[in-house]
């Protein structure tokens, strides 16, 4: 409703005998109310359409804190559209135990990855070096790793959403990652501890 139709009925409810519904002081209390009044519905109308998560602004907040994100799987600082993502992705994912599940769910994070079954409850998930560091002289201080290489995010992601009677470990060869002088081949095996969320 608009702003004059509501203080027009805000008006008209008023005791007859009461109130003159044309007094001008009369006229501007119920224009007042009719405004906030109108802003409330507005506000109604856009949380009906937040009932969705893709559509998620002002509810945002309340849809990471009902979902637990961020979690410690979570990049440091993210844009809105990577929070909104987060929050449909959470919402909607139906989970899974077999291996094609894990395959597809690196896939959507844009890593491919193979899983190879070691026997022992124990999946080795290998995937391209990513995110290589080395240790530099002058840059780098005493006590720095000399290399590490990894995404914390997908181990993370694997590590948690894994069945939990199963071992994960995390292979990275850089014959599956773009060329490059400092990328050498590296044994299959666990990468780091992950944190528990």
């Amino acid at each position: 409703m608009s702003e004059l139709t509501l203080r027009d009925a805000l008006v008209a409810s008023l005791p007859p005998v009461s109130y003159d519904p044309g007094a001008p002081q009369i006229l501007r209390e119920a224009g007042l109310a009719a405004a906030a009044l109108a802003d409330a519905e507005q506000f109604v109308g856009s949380i009906f359409i937040e009932q969705d998560p893709a559509k998620a602004d002002v509810t945002l907040g309340d849809w990471e804190r009902v979902l637990g994100l961020p979690d410690c799987c979570s990049p440091a600082s993210q844009t809105v559209q990577e929070r909104v993502a987060a929050v449909v992705e959470r919402w909607t994912l139906k989970g899974g135990l077999s291996l094609t599940y894990f395959v597809e769910l690196a896939a959507r994070m844009g890593v491919t990855i193979t899983i190879d079954e070691l026997g022992n409850y124990t999946w080795r998930m290998n995937g391209p070096l990513l995110d290589l560091e080395v240790f530099r002289a002058g840059a780098a201080r005493a006590g720095d790793r000399l290399r590490t290489w990894g995404s914390g995010e997908l181990e993370c992601r694997m590590d948690r959403l894994k069945p939990a009677h199963t071992r994960a470990v995390f292979g990275y060869s850089s014959d599956l990652a773009p060329s490059s002088p400092l990328h050498a081949p590296i044994a299959a095996g666990p990468v780091a501890m992950l944190p528990i969320c």
